[in-house]
Parts: C-alpha cells; sequence; structure tokens
C-alpha cells in the first residue's frame, strides 16, 4: 500500500524533529517528486498502487500535482 502521509523536517531549527502534516487528498503515492519553495511544499505526480485480479499489486502513474502551506493547506495545481 503506498500511503498518502507527509512529513516535514525544519532544517533551520538545530533541534528538529520530523513532524506530520494532513494527508494529500490526492491519495497515496510513492515515487512521487517534491519541493520545497518557501513556505510552500510541492507533490507531483508518482505512483499509487491497486490490487490486481491476481491479487498482486499494480501500478497506475499519476500526474496530479498539489501544493500545500500551512496556512491555507492543500491546494490541487494543474496536472
Amino acid at each position: 500500500v503506498a500511503l498518502d502521509r507527509v512529513w516535514t523536517l525544519n532544517l533551520r531549527e538545530q533541534s528538529a524533529k520530523w513532524q506530520s502534516i494532513p494527508a494529500c487528498p490526492g491519495g497515496g503515492r510513492m515515487l512521487a517528486m517534491a519541493a520545497a519553495v518557501g513556505d510552500e511544499f510541492w507533490l507531483v505526480g508518482g505512483v499509487s498502487l491497486q490490487a490486481g485480479a491476481d491479487g498482486k499489486p499494480v501500478r497506475t502513474y499519476r500526474a496530479d500535482a498539489w501544493k500545500y502551506t500551512a496556512k491555507s493547506g492543500w491546494q490541487r495545481l494543474a496536472d
């Protein structure tokens, strides 16, 4: 299962600890591209997993893009 959990780490703080932010509404994924720009976190593409007819995981390639800010939460961007 590809999870929808997102974790942040503020490297400006010497005693920084990993913190979770709200799950991405786009669903669980792996192999996504991620970037931080100012106070924004961007999450683009990736792969989600579903069970195939034989019960084995099947990949679905994602083209969606999301932006997160602490002030506004998640916002869907153009694919």
